[in-house]
């Protein structure tokens, strides 16, 4: 096991990855908080015996703001360095994975597409405490930066998450059910094949975007015609991956 400091990553060096289809290498970011520790403790449970690389990102943006006053930061890098090889990774170490650990100099988000992308990842695991308002819009805000970054699966765990191996049935939202070719249809798909989930497809059946509600559009035919394509394209996929459960359902709304 080890800790180094890796500088970061442009984000032009995310592009251009190829979509993934296994859950064999999971970069996970944590910080100490609870929700950090539930998001290794579930990929620990999805990557047993495979490779879960632990991320902490040590910002320097605190290190800006306390120039002006001198305050050394290295001993805080140490401890964080202790924490991290020590109870932050704890989740993982017991679980039989192999683990790597890497402190970043970075914000959060830079540093685990640096990491994930330096070592073409499957995934990124990021988790939060669902019960403040102050936590809530801090993952908001790195989810958020994540998922305009990195070209790799995100997955986000909540205060809720279990740490039982992935199980269950999978809900895949689709704007056009005519899309066979949705990369998160198809990524989903060969996820669901090799770990044995189900898969539950929505669409969403909307009102042309100029009907306003004085005007009464009649939704049954496009209601029809979605229903048309799902059925289509649940039978493609199905032939394609006879080994997945596939159930599928249209709604109307926005």
């Amino acid at each position: 096991h080890h800790v180094q400091s890796v500088p970061s990553v442009p984000s032009e060096v995310a592009q251009g990855g190829s979509a993934m289809t296994t859950l064999e290498h999971l970069v996970v970011g944590v910080d100490g908080s609870d929700g950090a520790r539930r998001a290794l403790e579930w990929a620990a449970a999805q990557a047993s015996g495979k490779h879960l690389t632990v991320v902490h990102a040590f910002s320097p943006g605190l290190e800006l703001l306390t120039a002006a006053v001198q305050i050394n930061l290295d001993p805080a890098r140490a401890e964080h360095e202790r924490l991290l090889e020590t109870s932050w990774s704890e989740p993982a170490r017991v679980s039989g994975a192999q683990v790597s650990t890497v402190i970043v100099d970075d914000n959060p988000a830079a540093a685990l597409v640096g990491v994930a992308t330096r070592e073409a990842a499957d995934a990124i695991v990021i988790g939060h405490q669902g019960h403040s308002r102050w936590s809530r819009h801090h993952v908001g805000h790195i989810a958020g930066r994540l998922l305009h970054r990195c070209d790799v699966p995100l997955i986000l765990t909540s205060d809720a998450t279990k740490p039982e191996t992935m199980a269950g049935t999978v809900v895949v939202g689709l704007s056009c059910p005519a899309d066979s070719g949705n990369p998160e249809l198809r990524w989903t798909l060969d996820v669901a094949e090799r770990l044995n989930l189900e898969i539950h497809l929505v669409s969403l059946v909307e009102p042309p975007a100029y009907i306003d509600a004085s005007y009464s559009f009649d939704m049954a035919p496009l209601h029809d015609e979605f229903g048309r394509q799902m059925d289509e394209l649940v039978s493609q996929i199905g032939a394609e991956h006879p080994g997945v459960d596939i159930s599928s359902e249209i709604r109307d709304g926005v």
